[in-house]
């Protein structure tokens, strides 16, 4: 994790898949389900439209039992290098999340960055384990992948 800006940070991780079997994970509600959130948490339902003006609605259970939910706006699709949304996750304001997938060495880098309404929400979203809930997701993701 690095920050950008104050009000905006970057989350890079290589996988060991090509560039199209990660963009398929990220936009396949199936596959959503076995990697989305951090570890320990599940992801109950996805709906999803995959095209630019299309939503991703997905609710997750944290181990106590709580429930979140995310809204999001697809802003651009290229398939399978890019996806930028607005995301909206209960309690916090929306977001601008931009993932760039990068192919390198028969795997693919993927670089999200996180642009945040304010300075005071980035801080807090940091300090309330940002980058361990990111590296939980991922290394769920990475499993996943490893599986298929």
């Amino acid at each position: 994790m690095a920050r950008r800006s104050d009000r905006e940070i970057v989350l890079t991780r290589h996988f060991d898949a090509p560039p199209h079997v990660v963009f398929d994970a990220l936009t396949n509600a199936e596959l959503i389900k076995h990697w989305f959130g951090p570890a320990g948490w599940s992801v109950l339902d996805v709906k999803l439209e995959l095209r630019t003006g299309g939503t991703c609605d997905l609710t997750m259970r944290d181990p106590d039992g709580n429930e979140m939910r995310m809204h999001a706006v697809y802003r651009e699709i290229v398939h399978p290098e890019r996806i930028v949304r607005t995301e909206l996750f209960d309690g916090w304001p929306a977001v601008e999340s931009t993932v760039d997938l990068t192919e390198r060495n028969g795997g693919t880098v993927l670089t999200a960055a996180i642009l945040y309404p304010s300075a005071e929400v980035c801080e807090a979203d940091i300090s309330g384990g940002l980058e361990r809930d990111a590296a939980g997701a991922y290394k769920k993701l990475a499993d996943s992948l490893a599986g298929s």
